[in-house]
């Protein structure tokens, strides 16, 4: 045998030498195979996991388990405008090209601002700030990357037309306050996800935006938190289903560093609107709404509050 010749021998001995390297260097090669295998395993995993997921249980280095605590997050979501249609009238290669486009682009927006994509339902994306990674001041934050997915959706919605295509519009609904974050589910299978009212709120104005004919619409709490550096405008006070009390609503417009002049004068001008309104001085109102809706001709929010001052009025 070759451990015979191995003990017998130096020529022997050589041999053996050369087949315990051999069988040294298979044994590597089988490891480094192992780990690129568990690498692309996990690279794999992470498609299907937020990111911060994945690395929350690598640190843990414990099996997952059903668990939630309490945090302060940001909570998006957002919505295609008019998709059942748009599918309706695109072949379906093209448009499910066109959704992983309009998603990858969002995704890497949400990602970069240290957001969690949560989950996507069919075009809406579901999303987060300050779970599970913490991440510094998540109001603010949430709004920047809001305004820039408009920007690059605005860039994709150009590209697409040229292109003889349909134009994409998306709704965008934030808030923030304290909700429940963790896996959920059963132990068979669960996922990271937050439960709250913070949660129902953020869908609820993503739906809303249809009703006021804006892009995106922020809760109060998240207008407060937000800080100054962000051009708001009070479209609302409503009584959102499932909460007691009116919550204050605002579109959110832009930044305050980079706002025109004129969007600056467009959200002063519906303040003094608004103020009225809210003051009960519906005549008042109506003047100004009305004036409003001629400088700014098919304005929802105008245009609502000029009808409820009519109906104060009668």
């Amino acid at each position: 045998s070759v451990m015979t010749v191995g003990a017998t021998d130096e020529k022997g001995g050589d041999l053996w030498r050369w087949v315990q390297a051999t069988s040294l260097l298979s044994e590597l090669a089988a490891i480094g195979r192992s780990f690129a295998l568990m690498s692309l395993s996990l690279r794999s995993f992470e498609r299907y996991v937020p990111e911060g997921v994945v690395r929350l249980m690598a640190r843990k280095g414990t099996v997952a388990s059903l668990g939630v605590a309490h945090r302060e997050v940001s909570i998006m979501f957002s919505d295609i405008v008019g998709f059942t249609s748009l599918a309706e009238s695109l072949n379906p290669e093209v448009l499910i090209e066109i959704l992983a486009e309009y998603l990858e682009s969002m995704s890497k927006c949400i990602e970069a601002s240290g957001g969690t994509v949560g989950k996507y339902i069919g075009d809406a994306i579901m999303a987060f700030w300050n779970s599970p990674d913490w991440v510094q001041d998540p109001p603010s934050v949430a709004c920047a990357s809001a305004l820039e997915q408009q920007r690059r959706l605005a860039v994709l919605r150009d590209r697409l037309v040229s292109s003889g295509l349909p134009p994409l519009r998306a709704r965008i609904g934030l808030s923030c306050g304290t909700v429940l974050h963790g896996n959920i589910g059963s132990e068979r299978r669960m996922e990271w996800n937050l439960i709250g009212d913070e949660v129902n709120l953020s869908s609820r104005l993503e739906s809303m935006c249809k009703q006021y004919g804006v892009e995106i619409l922020i809760s109060g709490e998240m207008r407060r938190r937000a800080g100054s550096g962000f051009l708001v405008r009070r479209v609302d006070r409503v009584v959102a289903y499932g909460r007691h009390g009116a919550t204050d609503i605002f579109e959110l417009v832009g930044t305050t560093a980079d706002a025109t002049p004129e969007q600056f004068a467009y959200c002063r001008e519906f303040d003094e609107v608004f103020d009225a309104y809210l003051h009960r001085r519906f005549d008042r109102a109506l003047e100004l709404a009305t004036e409003f809706e001629r400088r700014h001709p098919g304005d929802v929010p105008a245009g609502r509050c000029a009808e409820r001052c009519r109906q104060f009025l009668l």
